[in-house]
């Protein structure tokens, strides 16, 4: 496993935490990726100070979640989210928690979290906090729920579609048993918002997992029935400058083969947008691409389409500085 190392303006934030006293961790996904030798892209911090708290600590935090213990505070490194260790309970509408419970232990806050790679805490000073074995999955290139599946899927059932984005992703088989409970609550997506369903989709396309997804049919049938297809230039639009052309294309055919309607209109649209669109070039080449970490081939003509639809939406103007910089947005 690869070597983690903070920013330091980042652990500038955590000394001043724990100097007042709370204990103070990074969490999650920046965890998880730096094990695996890739840069992360956000840093989350956990700790035992309470949102109140915090907001009294750090004059520049930001309140943009205090019901779940959450402040934005501004670093050099960008934006930090830093969350209060807490207990999650009940989750009637499958999705959120209806009660919260600010905690004094890390442990507590990571037996809440969905996968075991990504329930993982870890500090400069006191290293590795892994209870979960997270790091031997990541070895062994598995994903696993915390805990029992069943009830982590039953919680949000959002982690359905993250399972396989994740697998994707990473290259990482789904657990056996996490498999199993993934096929038992794949209906529960029924009660995700269709925008967080497209989404995920759009992630498991980008990540390559169209083959992964079609092993779980019936996720995919309740994904793509829950989907409003797009029925206007601008609707459309929308999709292609967000999955590229292949991508929308491929998302069409799922919605067809799992129940949608009308789905013949939708692709006249998209057909039509293409070829309208084959005299717009973007303000970028290849090299500046590559510089972007996009390498050449099929992924970096998914770029150029979703550069070209976004161009013709007017999500941005075609100036090589504005292209890079739409790229480069989390």
């Amino acid at each position: 496993m690869a070597r983690l190392e903070m920013p330091t303006s980042i652990w500038m934030l955590v000394q001043e935490l724990e100097k007042a006293g709370y204990e103070t961790w990074a969490v999650g996904g920046c965890v998880r990726d730096g094990l695996l030798g890739q840069l992360p892209h956000d840093w989350d911090l956990t700790t035992a100070a309470r949102p109140e708290t915090m907001l009294a600590l750090l004059p520049q935090a930001i309140p943009t979640g205090l019901a779940h213990g959450t402040v934005t505070v501004p670093t050099q490194a960008g934006p930090i989210e830093v969350t209060t260790f807490r207990a999650e309970t009940g989750y009637a509408d499958h999705r959120r928690p209806d009660a919260v419970e600010f905690l004094t232990q890390i442990e507590g806050d990571l037996a809440r979290r969905d996968f075991t790679v990504n329930a993982m805490a870890w500090h400069p000073g006191r290293g590795l906090r892994d209870p979960f074995d997270g790091q031997g999955d990541l070895q062994r290139r598995v994903l696993r729920c915390v805990g029992d599946p069943d009830c982590r899927f039953r919680e949000d059932a959002l982690r359905m579609l993250r399972a396989v984005r994740f697998a994707a992703r990473l290259g990482f088989e789904i657990e056996p048993r996490t498999a199993a409970a993934l096929d038992r609550h794949s209906h529960e997506v029924g009660y995700v918002a269709h925008e967080r369903i497209f989404a995920e989709l759009g992630g498991i396309l980008g990540a390559g997992g169209a083959g992964l997804a079609q092993g779980y049919p019936e996720l995919l049938r309740t994904a793509c029935q829950r989907l409003p297809l797009p029925a206007s230039r601008h609707a459309m639009r929308t999709w292609r400058s967000q999955l590229g052309d292949e991508n929308a294309a491929q998302l069409l055919r799922w919605c067809s083969v799992y129940g949608q309607q009308d789905t013949q209109k939708a692709a006249a649209l998209l057909e039509q947008l293409q070829k309208e669109q084959t005299q717009i070039k973007p303000d970028i080449d290849g090299q500046a691409l590559m510089a972007l970490g996009i390498p050449p081939g099929p992924e970096m003509g998914q770029v150029f389409c979703k550069l070209r639809a976004a161009i013709e939406a007017g999500a941005v103007e075609n100036r090589r500085e504005q292209l890079i910089a739409w790229l480069r947005r989390p």
